[in-house]
C-alpha cells in the first residue's frame, strides 16, 4: 500500500490548524485528540508498508537460505561428479580410442580435434593423447586438430563483472585453481 505523502501533509496541516485553534479556545483535550487521531491516521499506511516490507524481507531471507542449501548440494554434486570422472578417466579415454578405431574400421571419413590449449590441458595429457592416436593410426596423430580457448568478448565482460581477471585466468596453466 503506497503512502500518499501529499495527502498526509495536507491532513497534518489541517490537524495542526484545528489543534492550534482548539488550544487557543482552551480545549486542550480536543486539541490533543485531534493531533493524535490525525497522527494515527497518517501513520497507518506507513505502518502497513513496514509490515509488508518485513514480510518481504522474511520471505527473501527464507529464499536465500534455500538457495544456500541448493548451492551446497550443487557443490557436493560437482565434487561427486569430479570423483566419478577421475575414477573413470582412463575408461573414458579408452572409449574414445575404441570409437576412433570403429570409425576407421567402417571407413568413415573423419578427423580428430581436441582442446589442447596448454592453459587448459596439462602437457602430459596432450602427450598421452598423441601417443594413443599414434597407436591407433599415425596419420591421426600427425593431423590432430588442436584447438585453443578463445573467449568471446561477452565472456570477458562477464568475468570482469564477477571479479575475475580474464588476463590472469587465461594466462594460468591447467593446474591453476580458481
Amino acid at each position: 500500500m503506497p503512502v500518499e505523502t501529499e495527502r498526509l501533509r495536507e491532513a497534518l496541516a489541517q490537524a495542526e490548524a484545528v489543534a492550534v485553534e482548539a488550544a487557543r479556545q482552551g480545549k486542550l483535550d480536543y486539541a490533543l485528540r485531534t493531533v493524535f487521531g490525525m497522527l494515527r491516521e497518517a501513520f497507518a499506511p506507513l505502518v502497513e508498508s513496514v509490515r509488508e516490507l518485513r514480510e518481504s524481507v522474511d520471505k527473501l531471507t527464507m529464499d536465500v537460505g534455500e538457495l544456500t542449501k541448493n548451492v551446497d548440494k550443487l557443490a557436493e554434486s560437482v565434487a561427486d561428479l569430479r570423483d566419478v570422472v577421475a575414477r573413470h578417466d582412463g575408461a573414458i579415454r579408452e572409449l574414445r580410442g575404441w570409437a576412433i578405431e570403429a570409425l576407421l574400421d567402417e571407413g568413415v571419413s573423419f578427423h580428430v580435434a581436441a582442446m589442447t590449449d596448454p592453459r587448459l590441458m596439462p602437457r602430459e595429457e596432450r602427450q598421452q593423447l598423441l601417443r594413443r592416436l599414434e597407436e591407433i593410426e599415425p596419420f591421426l596423430a600427425a593431423n590432430l586438430e588442436e584447438e585453443i580457448c578463445d573467449p568471446y568478448e561477452t565472456t570477458l565482460v562477464r568475468m570482469t563483472a564477477y571479479g575475475l581477471d580474464p588476463a590472469e585466468f587465461f594466462s594460468a596453466g591447467p593446474d591453476h585453481e580458481s
